[in-house]
């Protein structure tokens, strides 16, 4: 009985065709709430590679955020780690007032 109790149930992770998929090409990890109710997405945009001294490319995760109430997200020339992304984007919403944009009727 206690087994079953604290068994560990899988997680579901969304597919790439639901809600989280963007137009550009980015999936949203992640969801921050401002203080006045907009969202603000943690995306991964891909793999960013660059040449080393050597010559020898290496490829890292590249991630982005985006407050959908005041529009301010990271600066495309920067790229940023997952855990980079998740604490940028957490200050962000901790500090925004931005309500959510009103949505056509």
């Amino acid at each position: 009985m206690l087994a079953s109790l604290f068994r560990r149930q899988p997680i579901k992770t969304p597919d790439a065709t639901s809600e989280t998929a963007q137009p550009d090409g980015s999936t949203i990890l992640m969801r921050f709430l401002t203080a006045g109710g907009a969202e603000v997405h943690v995306a991964y945009r891909g793999i960013y590679t660059e040449n080393t001294f050597s010559g020898t490319p290496y490829g890292e995760k590249d991630h982005s955020w985006t407050c959908h109430g005041c529009d301010e997200h990271t600066d495309r020339r920067h790229h940023f780690t997952l855990t980079e992304a998740r604490r940028d984007a957490n200050d962000h919403a901790t500090v925004c007032r931005a309500m959510p944009k009103p949505t056509a009727a």
